[in-house]
């Protein structure tokens, strides 16, 4: 077998039209022939250099289904920077992911003090314990400066999870995410901490007052500030109203963007009845005199609240992992936990009627 460095140019773009084989296949959807491309790409052509052939049709791709494991691997989409004029070592071991802007991968040699001049500060304390840094250039010019948004809707139609578990997928999400979607859940988030403290302190207000005012009635005595009562009770729930509001003209956007898919999300149905049964809420809190229909809606609300606190704890990387766990616990018990209501339905009838 001949070293690879001694064999020429298998793969390359027809200079007259641009096309390669690769490109060729990949537009007939010929997949046997295009993971045979890829294969001799990967093997022969593994440079920097040929990752042109590979990245502007990296989208078309992953919408074929194609097996790109071995290529995110590989060298030609992850640069392993060395050299000299790059910091190997630092006090600071958390990680860090820079957008720039090249020519020409090689580039980035000349760009260290540009991008990592202000957060790698070399410390002159000896005593500081020290790690190893390591520099990858994401090296997938054409995928995300030509249309940065195609990636990420494909990746989120894909239905192989394989993709995400390397380092180059990763790399962009996590840039994507600290760059651009964090900050405006955060907003979101704290935006909805004001819902959360008005309600919270409106419900807790709400069952004192009831308190008062039953003790009040069996003692016979009038009930005082009844008109400070309405006001708290009112102006929590304007508050709480206007934030919900928001939040529904949010959900209007994104059902006029997404769709039919809009309702392939399960956290929409929990969206949307959190801001009807609070509308319900505030409707009977202030109508109905039936204090058993109210407490069952207040339940309600109160579940649904929490469970939007817990959708949006997603955002902090420490309370992802568990929330997504339970969520993923619930999800393996939804048999199970579908038959124990049924069950408890069942004895709820039977011993309903003994009482009755």
């Amino acid at each position: 077998m001949k070293d690879k460095q001694t064999i020429p140019i298998l793969i390359c773009k027809n200079m007259l039209g641009g096309e390669s084989p690769f490109d060729l296949s990949i537009n007939n959807h010929q997949q046997k022939i295009i993971n045979l491309i890829l294969s001799t790409i990967l093997k022969y052509q593994d440079h920097i250099l040929f990752n042109e052939l590979v990245d502007k049709n990296l989208c078309e791709l992953i919408k074929q289904q194609i097996d790109l494991q071995e290529y995110f691997e590989s060298n030609l989409p992850n640069y392993d920077i060395i050299d000299q004029q790059f910091l190997s070592q630092h006090n600071d071991e958390q990680e860090l992911i820079k957008g720039i802007n090249l020519d020409h991968p090689k580039d980035v040699l000349q760009k260290y003090y540009e991008l990592f001049g202000k957060e790698l500060v070399d410390s002159q304390e000896e005593s500081d314990s020290v790690v190893s840094i390591e520099y990858h250039l994401i090296n997938l010019p054409v995928t995300l400066q030509s249309n940065p948004q195609e990636i990420m809707k494909v990746l989120s139609e894909s239905e192989r999870p394989d993709y995400f578990e390397n380092k180059v997928i990763q790399s962009i999400i996590k840039f994507k995410w600290n760059e651009y979607t964090k900050s405006f859940y955060q907003n979101r988030f704290y935006t909805y901490l004001i819902f959360m403290a008005s309600f919270i302190f409106d419900i807790f207000y709400s069952t004192y007052a009831f308190a008062i005012e039953i003790d009040k009635n069996l003692q016979g005595q009038k009930i005082e500030d009844l008109e400070t009562q309405n006001l708290l009770k009112i102006s929590t729930k304007v508050i709480c109203s206007i934030v919900l509001f928001y939040f529904l003209t949010y959900e209007i956007n994104q059902i006029r963007v997404q769709g039919k898919n809009y309702f392939k999300d399960g956290w929409n149905y929990f969206d949307f009845s959190h801001i009807l049964a609070f509308t319900l809420y505030c409707i009977l809190d202030f109508t109905s005199e039936n204090q058993e229909s109210l407490i069952l809606i207040k339940i309600l609300v109160i579940v649904l609240s929490f469970m939007k606190l817990f959708f949006f704890l997603r955002i902090y990387d420490g309370f992802s992992f568990l929330v997504q766990m339970m969520a993923g616990v619930f999800k393996d018990l939804k048999y199970f936990l579908i038959f124990f209501l049924i069950f408890i339905l069942q004895f709820g009838m039977i011993f309903l009627n003994l009482i009755w």
